[in-house]
Parts: structure tokens; sequence; C-alpha cells
């Protein structure tokens, strides 16, 4: 019978509830393990238990409708119940192992990922694993199974009234929000980090109600990102895009290559290429993902860009104009070209057919074959003395960092790198050291192109470009990987570039992938200003000077100068300094002067559209 008591929903002699119990108290222990050791006062260490509370129940508000209308006599009841929950917790544990790695929770971009054919591949994911996630999702399913089976959960809400829960929820609700508003306002650090690391976190401000009240705010900067129109305005008609010189193009591009892998150690052969040509010590992607890096590296516009040209599936300036020329063209990967879109995008306007895609075998053996494919492409190109322009993408340097064993180096290296159970703060010594072996055979297969190139002697007719789609952390600045911070190691990367009959020089000044097509423009004779087509500049005119870089994610910009580096990116100023130097030490504001280089950015930010 029921005591009058005590709501029949939460009554002990009614377990239909318990299992959603169990799991709003297991997921509000596994939020708040994560985010009350950020508290640092009375303050926020509350803010942190009522959002570990409430997003703990938000979270678990599906299985408590399916305890609320499955039939109690249904036969497979517990066990549709526990399924639920199993799949519940196993998101929220995957959500923190994600942020653990980069830096944010399942989102539209990571969505993007797992809809995109290519995507899920493009991340590395070994059987090992595949094995960990099967062994990890029957332990939860069993601890739950347990607990819905033997375990009163419900007698924790026994005496606790229907009016009076609803109460307490209110008031939690109000608290955190307020708090959180208030930290908003005034850029309290320590719950907009607690905030941060709180899975899917619905933040509430009230900028209105301070400003009437007379609170002062406390910004260093407002937020300036492009702000799409949906229509593009490129070329601006009336651009010249002829071209007098019909050089062949190689372009070599490999995955997460970072700046200092670039060194007579790990890369000789390529170190030695570099300083026979033309090598850019201080040169930065335009992205901190794959995606923006390519997109501004053949197109030369910044990659919040990247949406309105997906859309009108338009290609790049560059390769358009060789195809208006009659290049033999063909690109070889040993991802897809479908993830991200760069078959709808940069390669859009290239046949099917002259798109080569290898994604069997281990990342290492598929550079391998690409190789010895794009050797055999240029080897009947050159033959019947029309120009090529060839493409290449390296995935060996892509975690899980694959190489043979006769590349390796660094013999300490982590032998299986696992992203369920690895802990990588613990093993990030052991990581990089599969990162620079994998960089050393890159090394080996970069030389295999080089040495055909000057076999053959079309080094004295071919631009040759090596670059990194974008750099790779190793925990510097607390991150492994790439795509969740502008960090110095996430963003700049080598670049060597080979014109001929040009003298070999080191640049020391700051560059930027955006530069890369207006230069390869230059060199096949184009005379437009790259003003009409890009954000870039020849990086080889004698009065080439960029105040500034821009990178971009997936949510916007960041500025990059000799002096600081500005994060308007929605997404990149919560992982990191806000305002820092261009190597990552935190600074306090802007230095004086910074304001023009601003302006000007906000002011050629919406050229391309109309």
């Amino acid at each position: 019978m029921s005591n009058k008591s005590t709501p029949s929903y939460v009554n002990a002699s009614n377990i239909k509830y318990r299992i959603f119990y169990s799991l709003w108290l297991l997921q509000s222990i596994y939020i708040g393990a994560h985010t009350l050791p950020l508290s640092n006062s009375a303050l926020s260490l509350v803010f942190a238990i009522t959002a570990a509370i409430l997003q703990g129940g938000l979270l678990s508000a599906p299985t408590a409708l399916m305890c609320r209308y499955i039939d109690t006599s249904a036969r497979y009841r517990n066990l549709s119940l526990n399924i639920a929950a199993c799949i519940s917790l196993l998101v929220l544990v995957a959500n923190y192992r994600l942020y653990a790695m980069y830096g944010f929770f399942f989102n539209d971009f990571v969505l993007n990922i797992v809809s995109t054919a290519g995507g899920v591949s493009a991340l590395g994911a070994t059987p090992s694993m595949w094995f960990t996630f099967l062994l990890l999702s029957i332990g939860v399913f069993l601890l739950l199974f347990v607990i819905n089976r033997f375990v009163p959960v419900e007698l924790l809400f026994q005496r606790i009234s229907r009016s009076a829960l609803v109460a307490a929820l209110i008031a939690a609700v109000l608290l955190q929000t307020s708090v959180y508003a208030f930290a908003e306002f005034r850029s309290w650090n320590t719950v907009l980090h607690i905030s941060d690391k709180t899975a899917w976190y619905i933040p509430v401000t009230s900028k209105g109600i301070f400003k009437k009240l007379g609170v002062e705010r406390k910004r260093q900067v407002a937020e300036y990102n492009h702000k799409s129109t949906g229509k593009l305005n490129y070329p601006p008609k009336g651009v010249d895009l002829n071209i007098t010189n019909h050089y062949n193009i190689v372009w070599l591009v490999a995955e997460s290559w970072r700046w200092d892998m670039l060194n007579p150690e790990t890369m000789p052969r390529t170190w030695a290429f570099a300083n026979d040509n033309q090598r850019f010590t201080h040169h930065y992607s335009s992205g901190n993902g794959t995606r923006m890096g390519m997109f501004g590296m053949f197109y030369g516009i910044y990659g919040s860009y990247w949406f309105d040209f997906l859309r009108a599936q338009k290609a790049p300036v560059l390769l358009h104009t060789l195809k208006q020329a009659g290049y033999h063209m063909q690109a070889y990967t040993s991802a897809k070209f479908t993830y991200p879109e760069f078959d709808k995008t940069v390669f859009s306007e290239f046949p099917r057919d002259k798109l080569f895609s290898d994604t069997d075998g281990q990342p290492w053996e598929r550079d391998q074959k690409n190789v010895a494919k794009l050797l055999n492409f240029m080897d009947g190109a050159s033959q019947d003395k029309t120009p090529f322009f060839s493409f290449l993408f390296f995935e060996s340097t892509h975690a899980n960092y694959t190489f043979p064993p006769q590349s390796i180096i660094n013999p300490d290296y982590l032998r299986n790198l696992d992203y369920v159970s690895t802990d990588f703060a613990k093993n990030i010594a052991g990581i990089r050291a599969r990162y620079e072996n994998s960089s050393y055979y890159l090394d080996q297969q970069f030389a295999r192109v080089f040495d055909y190139l000057k076999d053959k002697e079309l080094l004295k007719n071919t631009i040759v470009i090596v670059t990194g789609d974008h750099g790779e952390e190793f925990m510097e600045n607390g991150y492994w990987g790439h795509n969740s911070t502008f960090s110095e190691q996430q963003t700049r990367v080598p670049l060597i570039i080979h014109v001929p009959n040009t003298a070999p020089a080191q640049h020391e000044e700051l560059s930027s992938h955006l530069d890369i097509p207006a230069t390869v423009m230059r060199v096949l004779g184009n005379k437009a200003s790259s003003s009409t087509y890009s954000f870039g500049s020849d990086l080889l005119d004698e009065n080439y000077h960029r105040d500034s870089a821009v990178i971009s994610d997936w949510h916007g910009n960041a500025l990059i100068t000799d002096d600081y580096k500005l994060v308007l990116s929605s997404k990149g100023r919560k992982h990191g300094n806000r305002i820092s130097t261009k190597d990552d030490r935190a600074l306090a504001k802007l230095p004086a002067g910074s304001s023009a280089t601003l302006k000007n950015f906000l002011k050629t930010l919406p050229r391309f559209n109309e």
C-alpha cells in the first residue's frame, strides 16, 4: 500500500522510477567529479554542485519519460530501461573523453564528423579502442542492471514531497543561472571554466539587467566574427585569371604536421630540401583543423567563409585557372575527399575519376601506395609535355601516428594508443614518440617525390609546395591533438616552396596559408591584384609584410600578430587565453597600437560577400 504522506512516484514500494533516480545520481556524480575540483570559493562550489545535479537530471530526462510511459507489466521493461540508461551514461562518458582530448563536447562539429562520409574513419580509431568500448559498455550495463534490480535508490527521495522537490529544483535553477549570468558579465573565470566543463551546459545571461543595476561590465574586447550573407562575390567580375608561365605544380600536404618536426634529426631529407629552397620559419595555418587549414591554403580566404563556399560548391580561383589553362589535374589522399567535404569545395571542379582516395590498410601503407600513384601520374603527364597539377594528402602523422618498424627513431613510443582507455596526460611522452616516428616515415615518403623530380629534371619547370594542414599539440597547453585551441602547437606549420630559377632563402617574418594562392598565381605570371581573389599576398615579393595572420575554427577566427594573439572564436576563447602573446603566454590586455590591425581585419572581413 502507498503511504499517503509520500508521493506515489517516490514511494519505496514503487520501483518504477528506480533506474531514473539511479541514472540521475550517477550522472550528477560523474559531472561533479570533473567540475567540483575547479571551484576555489564557497559560491563557485555551490554553483558546481547545483550545475552537476541539474545537468545530471536533464540528461536523464529521456530515461524518466521511458519510466513513465513503458508499461510496468511489459515483458522487456527492465531490459529496455537499462539499455536506455546505459546509452545515456555511455554518451556522458564519451563526452568527457572527447573533452579530455580536444576541449569540447559533442556539438555540431562532431555531428558533421559522424554524419559525413569518411568522417568517423578520419578519427583514426583502432580495433583495440572498439574492444575497450565494448567492455566499458558491458560494465556500465551490468552496473545499472544490479542497481535497478537490488539497490533501492528511490529511498533517498522517500521523505521528499512533490512540492518540496519542485521548489528545491526551481531554487537550484535560479541560483546557478544567476551565478553564471553574473560570472559571464564580470568575466569570473572560475565559474566560466566550471560551466565549460559541465557537459552541454545551457548558459543564461542577463546583460540588460546588470547594466540597469549599474554593474560595470568587465570585458577586454567584443566578439567579431564573419557574419555570412549566404551570397558570395567570388571572384569579383572582371578579375584577370590568365597565366603566362605554365609550370607544373606538385602540392604535398601532411596531416597534423607541426613546424618543429622539420629538423635535421627527425626529417633529414625534407630539411635538406627546405634549405635548398624557400623555407618559411614563422608560418601559420589558416585553421587548427584540416577543414579550415586546407580551405585557406587553396582559397586564400578566412576559414569562416567555409560554410558559404560549401553551399555554393565554388572551386578556388587557383584551381579553376589551372583547369581553364588545360592542365592535367589529379589529386590523391590517404583519407577521403568526402570528409571534410573537399569534393564539394577545393576539388569541386575535378572529375570524380581524377580524385583518388585510398583507405585500405594502415595510414603509412596508404601513403606509400599513393606516392607510387603520384609518381606514375607525373611520369605520364611529363611525357606528353602538358603541364600538370598534382596533390597528395599524407595521413601517417594523423593520430594514431603510424609507421613501419624500419622507421622507428624513438623506441620509447606507446605501443597501443586507445582513445577510450589511454591516460593521455600520463602517456603523452610515448604518444609524442609515436608522432616523431611517423614524421620520420613521412620524411622518407617526401624524399621519394623529391628524388623523382630531381632525377627526371622536373625541378626546373615545377613548383613544389610542402606544408601541413595544421599542427598538433601534446599537452603543452593542456590539450592533445588539434581542433581545440589556437595554440602555437596546433596552428604553426612548416612551409617549403620550390620555385624554378629562384635562389634559396630562409624567411623569418610572419606568414600564412592565406598567402599561398597569391604566391602561386604570381609565379604563374598572373598580374591581377591578389586582393581581388584572396586575403593573401605574394610571399616572394621583396616588399612582403604581414601585420597579422587569421586562423579559423568551426566557430570563428583568431588574430595573430608578432605581439599578441586575440581569439574571437566563440569556442576557441573558452579554451586557453582570450588574449595572449603569439606563443600563448597570457596578456592582461591588448598592447597599445593594436586597434589599427583589428579595425583593418573587421573592414576586410566581408570582402567576398555581396
